[in-house]
């Protein structure tokens, strides 16, 4: 079996190792499901990663300034409201409003694929629209206090919707061998949260030799940059 890749913090070596502490750390923090489920689903995706297996995707957003022309998404934040002194570029055009987002699930991104894949993500806070996804605008440079150094998040247009991780399923199916989206990921219209995945989850697995490249039914989305291993602990 191999060559297993780093999982969260594990010290390298040629077998597959995982540090149960980091994964018990995020299972913790999780509210959807049963504490059992999501543990087992948990050593599932670092199990995958061990044999070779990437993300569904790697173009989900953690955090950024949304700027729209409607009121700022529910249990999104309103950076007037805020008090948050932000110099955009470009500046948003009048009238608009600048929000803070944060854990957006995008199209084919990290929450894509088949609802039961061990490799799928699962309970951000938004999800981008299928038909008015986001778009990257420019930056926004802020403070956050006198002393601090000037921190900066990408700004973007479109429109998101509160993500339902109500609908979510907990990734304790079989390595996925298509890109379907399936479950919330297979939704009509405007409630489809992430579509179809950009890679294959089986075609992945390597045993005894680093194989081919991955195939990608799905042209990842040109904004996705590869993950380091270390910010895979993130879920």
């Amino acid at each position: 079996m191999g060559p297993p890749k780093n999982i969260c913090g594990a010290p390298p070596g040629p077998d597959i190792s995982i540090d149960k502490v980091a994964i018990l750390e995020v299972a913790s923090k999780r509210t959807n499901g049963s504490y059992a489920a999501l543990l087992a689903s948990i050593a599932m995706h670092e199990l995958g990663h061990g044999i070779g297996i990437d993300h569904n995707g790697d173009n989900d957003i953690d955090i950024a300034f949304l700027i729209t022309s409607a009121d700022c998404p529910p249990e999104s934040f309103s950076v007037d409201e805020m008090g948050m002194a932000v110099i955009f570029n470009p500046p948003p055009p009048p009238g608009a409003h600048a929000c803070v987002i944060w854990s957006v699930a995008r199209r084919h991104g990290q929450h894509s694929g088949d609802e039961f894949s061990p490799m799928k993500y699962t309970s951000a806070a938004f999800y981008e629209s299928p038909t008015d996804p986001l778009k990257r605008s420019g930056d926004g440079s802020y403070k956050v206090s006198i002393s601090s150094p000037v921190e900066s998040l990408e700004t973007y247009t479109g429109t998101v919707y509160k993500y339902r991780a109500d609908l979510d399923r907990e990734g304790l199916g079989p390595f996925p061998d298509n890109n379907r989206g399936s479950g919330i990921n297979a939704l009509p219209g405007e409630q489809n949260h992430a579509g179809d995945s950009c890679r294959i989850a089986a075609t992945q697995i390597h045993i005894t030799d680093f194989g081919p490249d991955p195939v990608q039914q799905i042209p990842c989305p040109a904004d996705s940059p590869r993950l380091e291993r270390a910010d895979i602990c993130k879920d």
